[in-house]
């Protein structure tokens, strides 16, 4: 699968600009296309195959109507990139805008991240959740200021979500024509049954040069290993525990300890 279409909610507001560079950035190095939709109207509606997520923004979206195609534009100049503009439809059963998601990523807007992602000891929040968990495709939470990231870390342990979040990881490594790191704590079974995985999917030869074992302890001190330059892939989604089954216990961690940019993978994300 090549990857092609990326979404981007813009806001014209200094965060704004933080996070479109951000979004510029992965399609520069991905060679993906920026769709980018400008709201009128602090809210509207993903269509997704099954369900409709009506996404809530705060009235920082809809500022300044006048200036923001051109901000956004001249950005977009800057980094010789092309953007495509999004036009909206309504539903007859609803006066929100409607945006079809035929898209193979999309951002995950600032608002909606809410204080879980005013990054480093954030808290996710149940919008978030429910948008990643329902996406049949990753989602990209984008730090402000911009972090131009070089390489790509994935946190594995073996499971399915594991496998797929790293599917996109491999893709994403050759579309940018760079290498990735593979991560697994040292805990219980964990090296094991990732190993197992890897094998199972004909990967255990290439990541073997690129595996990292993080030492057993608490997850949180290994984390410093985590380059601050790096692309963060995850599995968002747990296995156990009310808490890890709605997102994932060790993403949450992940979240709320590094302000890289993360590439999350949900329950219903495709693979590449």
């Amino acid at each position: 699968m090549r990857l092609k279409r990326v979404l981007h909610v813009f806001r014209n507001t200094p965060v704004g600009r933080e996070t479109l560079l951000g979004a510029l950035h992965l399609c520069s190095m991905t060679g993906m296309q920026l769709y980018l939709y400008r709201p009128e109207v602090p809210r509207f509606t993903l269509q997704f195959e099954d369900e409709l997520i009506e996404v809530p923004l705060d009235a920082s979206y809809v500022q300044d109507h006048r200036t923001a195609k051109r901000h956004a534009e001249e950005l977009c100049a800057g980094k010789r990139s092309t953007i495509h503009w999004i036009k909206t439809h309504h539903q007859l059963a609803s006066t929100l805008p409607v945006i079809p998601d035929d898209f193979d990523l999309m951002t995950c807007p600032h608002s909606l991240a809410g204080q879980g992602h005013e990054r480093g000891g954030g808290i996710v929040g149940s919008r978030v959740r429910r948008l990643i968990r329902t996406a049949p495709h990753p989602v990209i939470i984008l730090p402000a200021p911009l972090v131009e990231w070089d390489q790509i870390t994935v946190f594995f342990e073996g499971s399915s979500h594991a496998v797929c979040a790293l599917a996109w990881a491999r893709a994403l490594a050759k579309a940018a024509g760079m290498t990735y790191q593979v991560f697994t704590q040292d805990e219980g079974h964990a090296v094991a049954r990732a190993s197992q995985a890897l094998e199972s999917n004909g990967w255990l030869k290439e990541v073997q040069q690129r595996w990292r074992i993080l030492p057993k302890g608490p997850f949180e001190n290994n984390l410093w290993e985590v380059p601050r330059t790096s692309l963060v892939v995850a599995g968002a989604f747990g296995s156990s525990g009310v808490k890890a089954r709605l997102f994932g216990s060790r993403t949450e961690m992940l979240l709320s300890q590094l302000v890289n940019p993360f590439f999350l993978v949900g329950p219903n994300a495709r693979k590449p």
